[in-house]
């Protein structure tokens, strides 16, 4: 407060001068809010299956689709359309092809522990080199020993007609049956094949997949059932398409929903950067752990000062893996200002 004499002294004005300034705690409280707006924003995106949304000043994207991505300028990477996330590492990569006919990669057995347990159970038989299937109407299954252990992470199943099919699919640990994957009321079109994927980082010699529930006239039929796993993690580089902002933006905001698979180092491992000239220049945001946004996905948050940056108002934003550390991504929240 500054009081100040006018003239000679007759006229006398006081003249207050002050500057506001906003507590810290105000600042914190509003990122706070920021994101767990951007978290209920990519949570419902995540349960109504949205593909990338639009904000004003921003965008989100839990990956639906890979029509958010870059895929021409990104390197290494691998989408997964039935977890709708992005990783580091190969997801489909070939180990046993199960057919009608027996590989040299193992022994394929219909009811190899068929007991009083299992009753309920159809034995399987090859339909004339065309499928497998129960020799009547209820639920079967399929018992595969390797030849050598693998760490199997998925599979893909292919029905010779349309129905639906609910399962499991096990690892036998030598003492007893661990399930690894539960899939329910799963719609299939005929002849046609669909690839599930899992978390399992344990070698198994033998697996099994066993039907709980057939639809339609309730046979199991099953022209091809294939055994995959994980290939070996490399650095990926994950690209956005390009966003048009309003205005130049000199600050920049991301929340992203992060799956370590491995001991993962954060602005050491995982780098996230954000440009604002479409990519000809990058500035790195410094991550940081928010906590958990479910059982296995890590809420990261960062900030990003583009100030430096060349002109622009081309936004876009892309994740880099380093050092061959195995890690998901489940969705991304960017906005700028």
């Amino acid at each position: 407060i500054t009081v100040t004499e006018s003239g000679d002294g007759a006229d006398e004005r006081l003249v207050i001068a002050s500057t506001v300034v906003v507590p810290q705690s105000v600042t914190d409280r509003l990122t706070f809010l920021e994101r767990n707006l951007a978290l209920t924003v990519l949570r419902d995106q995540i349960d109504t299956g949205w593909s990338v949304l639009k904000m004003v000043d921003g965008i989100a994207d839990e990956f639906e689709d890979e029509t958010g991505i870059d895929t021409a300028g990104s390197t290494g990477k691998s989408y997964d359309a039935t977890g709708d996330f992005y990783c580091n590492i190969p997801l489909a990569v070939s180990l046993v092809p199960l057919l009608t006919s027996n590989t040299s990669s193992g022994s394929l057995s219909a009811n190899s522990e068929y007991s009083s347990v299992y009753a309920a159970w159809k034995a399987a038989d090859a339909n004339a080199g065309t499928w497998w299937h129960s020799t009547g109407t209820g639920v079967s299954y399929w018992d595969y020993t390797l030849t050598a252990s693998a760490a199997v992470n998925g599979y893909s199943i292919t029905p010779s007609d349309a129905k639906s099919y609910s399962w499991k699919f096990e690892a036998w640990n030598g003492a007893s049956w661990v399930t690894l994957d539960t899939r329910s009321s799963v719609t299939f079109s005929a002849g046609v094949t669909q690839t599930f994927s899992f978390v399992n980082a344990t070698s198994y010699g033998r697996y099994r997949v066993y039907f709980t529930a057939v639809g339609g006239d309730g046979y199991t039929r099953i022209i091809a059932f294939e055994f995959l796993y994980m290939g070996t993690a490399a650095d990926m580089v994950l690209t956005s398409q390009t966003y048009a902002a309003a205005a130049q933006p000199d600050v920049a905001r991301l929340v992203l929903l992060h799956q370590p698979m491995a001991s993962v180092t954060l602005n050491t491992d995982a780098i996230v950067e954000v440009s604002r000239n479409g990519g000809t220049n990058w500035t790195a945001a410094s991550l940081s752990d928010q906590g958990a946004f479910d059982t296995v996905t890590r809420v990261l948050a960062a900030t990003a000062d583009l100030s430096a940056q060349p002109a622009g108002a081309a936004m876009k934003w892309r994740l880099r893996t380093l050092n061959n550390k195995e890690q998901r991504l489940h969705g991304v929240w960017l906005q700028w200002r």
